[in-house]
């Protein structure tokens, strides 16, 4: 089969399985995928009809909602975490990915280091997050004590930052996970033990569990602390009336 068949899958899965744009775009690309790393074969010319796309308005949660969902969340690393997430209206990923250097306790700053589009940006600590924050760095302190003792502590850092500053940062505390995995893994790019932090996994099944808890009707994800976030610091610098 070739571009003229494939069109024709594509076109069948947007007007006869009535699938969303989304999922034909997934077919699409593991298609091109197949095609030019398994068969090596290009395929040119594909016009197929797109799928519709449908654009819903994002879930947000109740400032009372909020409340109750983040006491359902477990104390310690877990809402520390989510918590994070709302007060801050990180991504997942920029949570997970700070470092004890981005925690700024003496200015009350968070700071975000190549976000979406390559951009550094800081953020005003939650008060009420700080002290959670401190025993958060604490408890990492203690896993990066730990490595040292069993052969030397490294985190992942680009590879042109060890080569500038000779294996300095993947070795400094400064550079250690705020949030850190319990367990080190070899990392397969340079068959070196290190440790990661933490996954999203770990965060979807403590959002998924409080949500239930908290009995919060809604389809609740990360990104909804996100909108959340953010709509209700529209509503506290504009409230109505």
């Amino acid at each position: 089969m070739g571009a003229v068949e494939v069109e024709a899958f594509l076109n069948h899965l947007a007007i006869n399985r009535g699938l969303s744009g989304a999922t034909q775009n997934q077919a699409f690309s593991a298609l091109l995928f197949l095609y030019g790393q398994a068969l090596k074969i290009e395929l040119k010319g594909i016009d197929a009809k797109r799928a519709k796309t449908r654009k819903l308005l994002p879930v947000v949660l109740s400032v009372a909602e909020v409340k109750e969902f983040l006491r359902a969340v477990p104390e310690g690393t877990p809402r520390t975490l989510v918590g994070l997430l709302y007060g801050c209206g990180l991504r997942v990923s920029e949570a997970l990915r700070l470092r004890v250097k981005d925690v700024d306790f003496g200015n009350g700053l968070v700071w975000i280091r190549d976000g979406k589009g390559g951009k550094d940006r800081s953020l005003s600590m939650p008060a009420k997050l700080a002290e959670a924050l401190r025993r958060q760095v604490e408890r990492s302190r203690i896993l990066f004590e730990q490595d040292e003792e069993r052969g030397g502590a490294r985190v992942w850092v680009e590879p042109s930052l060890d080569r500038k500053y000779g294996h300095g940062p993947s070795r400094n505390w400064t550079w250690f996970w705020v949030f850190a995995a319990e367990g080190r893994s070899v990392d397969p790019r340079d068959g070196k033990r290190k440790r990661h932090h933490l996954m999203e996994v770990s965060v979807s099944r403590w959002i998924s569990r409080a949500v239930k808890e908290a009995g919060i009707e809604k389809r609740v994800s990360a990104h909804t602390l996100r909108h959340s976030y953010a709509t209700h610091l529209i509503r506290s610098l504009h409230p109505a009336g």
